[in-house]
């Protein structure tokens, strides 16, 4: 049975796809999984390869965006880093962005992290 956070959570990454298509990216993978963890999705903007963390809000005060704490983000590092040696030879350049739904709201923070932690 599938639960209702992962159906959500669902939701929110094919509105994710749909705002950055519209937006010129080319989605390349959902939910890309390696030993090392999970990528939401993977797209190209141009020949920038984009690594992208979807949250939504679950009703709590803190605002999804500020759940990619250092922990998620070293795990989302590891595992484009796999992809990178696996499949994104191609691509020059890369980044790491988290898009949030928070009610109605649509936050893109490109850049959001970068992998020198």
């Amino acid at each position: 049975m599938v639960s209702s956070k992962r159906i959500a959570g669902d939701i929110a990454e094919g509105k994710a796809c749909s705002f950055l298509e519209e937006r010129g990216l080319k989605i390349l993978y959902r939910n890309y999984t390696a030993r090392t963890g999970e990528i939401d999705i993977i797209a190209a903007d141009g020949d920038e390869l984009c690594f992208v963390e979807v949250k939504s809000s679950s009703g709590d005060f803190l605002h999804p965006e500020l759940k990619v704490n250092k922990i998620k983000q070293k795990k989302i590092i590891r595992t484009a880093s796999v992809f990178m040696d696996r499949e994104g030879r191609e691509f020059d350049a890369f980044r790491f962005d988290v898009i949030s739904f928070n009610g109605g709201e649509v936050r893109h923070y490109r850049n959001a992290f970068t992998a020198d932690l």
